[in-house]
């Protein structure tokens, strides 16, 4: 507003009504004064010039007050708030109205039409204000004086019906604010005629609030042509009726001519998204009002400014800049509309230097016109704290939302409606922080704001409750999503009606949360609702519809229906590169976000997003090469228009990490992990859930390289207390602890992880189905096989009701009972779920997915434990096609089909191809996983099984300690595989009759597997038994050769006499059991079963050995008779002090073997 100060500058086109006003002052004519005053401010305010326009209202006050006449004063304080409130100074307005009410009412009658005006005057600010119970109460008591002192069919009471009904198109009460511009249409009808100018703009009102509702073509073109046909019969092509808004006045009230009438067809084109149409009705109107109005009319700002927003939405920024820069100049208010469209498209792009540059172009056009605390100075802020939020910059958003908010709340009051829109951003900006207690509590102050002023069947109502929704999605409470969510699509139900493009949207989220909890069905059904709606809005070619094509796509990859999947993903890439070629960088897209309760474009999803999700299924499809190509194409264009620490550049490096880790490129998935992981702490800092996922992705890479202890720590460094996503965590950690052979304490996480997702989730989502196998994974570990089948198939249950019969995840449950089955030795049982697991992969997969060679390769170990090693060889051997085709040649998955094969080569006594199989398997390994990963100690062991069935036992025993060694380090001394390679060295020393170093080392075993399960397990009774045997073959040796060592003696102590020697020979017993490497932590029960029933021990042949033993001392060899006297003699005294030492170092030898 103009100051006291400041120079007096009147218009040089109204100079000459001024100085009548002058003119009749000087002649203390003072009525004929005050009415060319008001005149000359009437026509500054139509061209703009608010600030002059109030220094000369000021004039005008002060003849008033020279009068003393209060009523002539009070109508100066209506020009003046009229004015302060064309300056944003809504406060300033109502307190100069209010003044002058008081003003009025003293010399005035209530019932009094001047009072019924400034009703209407206090009524717009209210509106402006966002205060629409005021409002609409100052504007019924106008409406009250005008129906007891005028005609009920006046001309003045249709327009009070008409700001009546506009008040209710604010509050997006339509039916009422029809109700009411019907009521103003039937009086202008009858008053004036039905082809009267007047008619044509309440019919343009009545087609604003079917434009609202999304009644485009059937209601709202319908009745804009309705108002066209009337201007052009009655003003004649080119005549233009004057369109002034009296904003000045507080007064909702255009006459519109035919230019406004194409505007607003214009608009609603623009809406639909038809520009070439909206284009040529703004230059039909753009044509009149040249003709009529000249270059420099507001009227004609309006309308190059709505061109300028067309080109904008067509992606030509500088046309829409050119345009309005040289028709308006760099400094007009329509400039900074211009620049905030363009920083929106900027930041659409993610060009967000870009956006900033022009949003703050826009700030600086904005503080020079209207100073620092208009509301639209409030946008621009709101803007720029929406750019640095998509930034992820939130700490230089905050201070943006609540300059927004603290201009607002000066301006509005702390609950107009629009101090929520400022809250909402708020909110979203902690939800992107991970703040989401934060969050909800903004929300929340925003909902009831607006369940105050609004009512709880507002579309502004129904925006909150999807930005409630979309925290609750966060924190993973998926039910509480989906309740605030139908409160929603409720709403806009009963606004909008059911085919609304925002009901659309609201389908859609519902339609995600189905997805998230499983109800793939469901989720389709809500989606393809919404994609009718949107193709019948729409048309079929709309970028809009590329959103709902992609959560479609979604649905039908989580079913695991890929070709489905794909050819949405494609569908969707296909509109993209229509509408931009096929060699563009251009990130944007015209894809329509209806958000509840308005309508606005997010023009910011891209070609790079169908690249990314169409490289998500190759993903899931293990297509990995394909998938790396798509991820790459997408990161290739984000390049171009983003920084490399830009959340989405990170998403993709992500993604493809991801990728690596599945093909074991573990030092690679590891550096990008790394480098997403440096960029997300800078960004979002060490709590977010953002955060917590890279470091689970690094403890999954770790996990799968063997390095199980360091997954641990970091998965147990990242564990909370009071997150949903604890469920993850728990479930993580489950994994590593049942990697290590902890079962007890990964029952333990699996069970924490399964009583959160019941909570969140129910009991039969799909989830619930994932966490029963892994439970069952660990009963199988454990060698409890009914529990474990019992849990597998409550998982198949509820898979098969939630998925259907022919899923992935079904394969998947069918895999695991047939290892189940396979354990137990129940083979045809294990064929039978595998070749239906298998049936249902290279349905949903094909042939060539890593899916079937692992199930090969489970029908192979089957094979192989029957004996049947040419089908165990053919299957595996498919396997390896399949693997070597998509995985390359040195994959960790290739070594272990590589061992496979070498094991049966080892069965069917084929030692060189066995050993050529495993030294492959051992390459790979050593390769990808270095020296200590538990499969290195896998394929150490099988090389020494073969060389122990060569009878090569110093080698076997090599390998054997090179594979205790590393799964010592690598998985401790308590895990079953650990205790396993005990029993394989074991076994050799009982080949080589080294008893003692056999007890200690089934001994050894024995203590691991007690500490895992306690006393009762089968493999530690097998064990005992082992042990039990050496301790017989010891016991029973020295009691048979316990003579025979005494002769030894004997002869040593006749050695004196003579120069014989004794020499003593030891059989070799065969091995009480060998082990190969198995499908579970004990061997598989083919060679459970062999070590039972082979473990023949053949007898010494004493006699034979007596024989040889004693030869050298037979009487035959002393000739003279006084020395076989003296022979027998010296015999018979060692031989009886020879026996009690022995007895006695017996006892030591086998306590010092128990000790060890």
């Amino acid at each position: 507003m103009a100051k006291d100060s400041t120079e007096l500058i009147i218009p040089n086109e109204v100079q000459s009504i001024y100085e009548k006003g002058v003119k009749f002052q000087q002649s203390e004519n003072d009525v004929q004064a005050l009415f060319y005053y008001k005149k000359a401010l009437t026509t500054i305010q139509s061209m703009s010039r608010n600030i002059e326009a109030a220094k000369c209202n000021d004039n005008a006050e002060k003849v008033a007050k020279i009068l003393q006449d209060e009523v002539k004063a009070s109508n100066c304080l209506d020009m003046r708030g009229s004015i302060k409130r064309l300056l944003g100074d809504l406060n300033g307005a109502l307190n100069d109205f209010y003044k002058s009410l008081k003003m009025k009412l003293k010399w005035l009658r209530s019932e009094d039409t001047s009072v019924s005006d400034l009703y209407h005057k206090i009524g717009n600010v209210y509106d402006d204000q966002g205060k629409y119970d005021d409002a609409l109460s100052v504007y019924y008591r106008s409406l009250k004086t005008q129906l007891t002192q005028l005609d009920e069919n006046h001309p003045s009471i249709a327009i009070t019906y008409s700001n009546i009904g506009q008040v209710y198109k604010h509050l997006d009460k339509y039916d009422e604010a029809l109700s009411m511009l019907n009521k103003s249409l039937k009086i202008t009808i009858t008053k004036l005629s039905n082809n009267h100018p007047s008619i044509a703009y309440t019919y343009n009102n009545i087609g604003q609030v079917y434009n609202n509702q999304g009644k485009y073509d059937d209601d709202a073109l319908s009745i804009y042509n309705k108002s066209l046909k009337i201007t052009l019969t009655r003003l004649n092509g080119n005549h233009l009726s004057i369109a002034n808004t009296y904003r000045d006045i507080g007064q909702v009230y255009n006459n519109q001519g035919k230019y406004d009438t194409y505007n607003n067809i214009a608009r609603v084109y623009k809406s639909q998204g038809k520009y070439d149409n909206a284009l040529s009705v703004y230059n039909k109107s753009l044509k009149i009002q040249l003709t009529q109005l000249g270059d420099n009319h507001p009227s004609t700002a309006i309308t190059y400014n709505g061109i300028g927003n067309v080109y904008v939405s067509l992606s030509k920024q500088d046309d829409a800049l050119s345009i309005t820069l040289t028709k308006l100049g760099d400094n007009h208010p329509s400039i900074a509309n211009t620049y905030d469209n363009i920083g929106q498209v900027y930041n659409n792009q993610d060009k967000y230097d870009d956006a900033l540059s022009v949003y703050y172009k826009s700030l600086k056009i904005k503080l020079t016109r209207l100073g620092d605390n208009h509301p639209s100075i409030a946008i621009t802020y709101n803007n720029i704290g929406k750019v640095y939020s998509d930034q992820g910059k939130y700490d230089e958003a905050l201070p943006m939302l609540n300059k927004s908010l603290k201009i607002r709340l000066v301006q509005l009051g702390d609950n107009h409606p629009s101090i929520t829109d400022t809250y909402n951003n708020i909110a979203r900006v902690y939800k992107s922080q991970g703040k989401y207690d934060n969050a909800l509590s903004v929300h929340n102050k925003s909902l009831k704001i607006q369940l105050t002023q609004l009512g709880d069947n507002h579309p502004s109502t129904a925006i909150t409750y999807n930005g409630i929704g979309n925290v609750y999605v966060s924190l993973s409470k998926q039910d509480d999503a989906l309740s605030v969510y139908k409160k929603s699509l409720k709403i806009e139900l009963a606004q909008l009606g059911e085919n609304h493009p925002h009901i659309a949207d609201a389908y859609n989220n519902i339609g995600q949360i189905n997805i998230f909890q499983g109800n793939y069905d469901n989720a389709l059904l809500m989606l393809n609702k919404s994609l009718k709606i949107q193709l019948t809005r729409l048309g079929d070619n709309h970028l809009g519809i590329t959103n709902t094509y992609q959560n479609i796509a979604r649905a039908y990859t989580r079913q695991g229906k890929y070709d489905d999947a794909l050819s949405i993903c494609n569908k969707s890439l296909k509109m993209v590169l229509t509408k931009f070629g096929d060699n563009c960088n251009h990130p944007r897209i015209a894809l329509i976000y209806r958000h509840i309760g308005k309508v606005h474009t997010d023009q910011g999803k891209r070609k790079h997003i169908q690249y990314e999700k169409i490289g998500q299924v190759y993903h899931c499809q293990g297509k990995y090469d394909e998938a790396l190509s798509m991820f790459n194409k997408s990161l290739k264009v984000n390049l171009t228009q983003l920084a490399n620490n830009h959340p989405n550049i990170v998403n993709l490096h992500n993604n493809i990490a991801r990728v690596y880790n599945h093909q074991a490129k573990y030092d690679g998935a590891l550096s990008i992990f790394n480098k997403s992981l440096k960029f997300t702490l800078t960004r979002l800092g060490d709590n977010h859930p953002k955060t917590a996922a890279i470091y689970r992705d690094i403890g999954k890479v770790y996990n799968d390289q063997g390095n199980v202890n360091k997954s641990l720590k970091i998965k147990l460094s990242r564990l909370g207390d009071n997150h949903p996503r604890i469920a993850i965590s728990y479930s993580n950690i489950g994994q590593v602890y049942n990697d290590q052979g902890k079962f007890d304490e990964a029952l333990s996480m699996f069970n924490k992880s399964l009583k959160i997702t019941i909570k969140q989730l129910g009991d039969n989502h799909p989830s619930i189905a994932n966490t029963y196998n892994k439970i069952g994974k660990v009963f199988n570990n454990q060698g409890k096989y009914d529990d474990a089948l019992s849990i597998h198939n409550k998982s198949l249950k509820i898979t098969l009701t939630r998925l259907g019969d022919s899923h992935p995840n079904i394969a998947n449950t069918y895999r695991d009972i047939g290892q189940v089955y396979n354990n137990q030795g129940k083979y045809d049982d294990a064929l039978s779920v595998y070749n239906k697991s298998l049936k249902i992969t290279l349905t949903k997969l094909g042939d060539n997915h890593p899916s079937i060679a692992n199930t090969y390769n489970n029908i192979g170990q089957v094979y192989n434990n029957q004996d049947k090693y040419d089908d165990a060889l053919s299957v595996y051997y498919k396997s390896l096609k399949i693997k070597l085709t998509r995985l390359g040649d040195s994959h960790p998955s290739i070594a272990i089909t590589c061992n496979n094969i070498g094991k049966v080569y080892s069965d069917q006594g084929k030692f060189d191809e066995a050993l050529s199989m495993l030294n492959k398997s051992l390459k790979i390994r050593l390769l990808q996983f270095g020296d200590n990963h538990p499969s290195i100690s896998i394929t150490y062991s099988d090389i020494g099984q073969v060389y122990n069935r060569q009878s090569k036992h110093d080698d076997a025993l090599s390998m054997f300690k090179k594979s205790l060694q590393v799964s010592l380090v690598t998985l401790g001394e308590n895990h079953p595989q650990t205790a396993r390679f005990y029993r394989n060295q074991a076994a050799v020393y009982y080949k080589q009759s080294n008893y003692r170093q056999a007890i200690s080392f089934y001994r050894k075993s024995i203590n691991s597997l007690r500490n895992l399960y306690g006393e009762s397990h089968l493999q530690i009774i097998e064990d005992e038994k082992q042990m039990n045997q050496c301790y017989d073959q010891l016991q029973g040796n020295e009691k048979e050769v316990a003579p025979l060592q005494v002769d030894n003696i004997v002869q040593q102590l006749l050695a004196q006499y003579t120069d014989n020697q004794t020499v003593i020979h030891d059989n070799c017993l065969s091995s009480p059991g060998e082990e190969n490497q198995h499908s579970s932590q004990f061997g598989t029960p083919k060679d459970n079963n062999r070590q039972q029933c082979r473990i023949k021990f053949s007898q010494h042949d004493y006699e034979n050995v007596d024989k040889s033993t004693n030869k050298n001392i037979s009487k035959e060899n002393y000739k003279d008779l006084s020395d076989i006297i003296r022979f027998g003699k010296r015999k018979e005294s060692i031989q009886s002090q020879s026996m009690r030492d022995y007895t006695s170092r017996k006892k030591k030898r086998i306590a010092s073997a128990d000790d060890e």
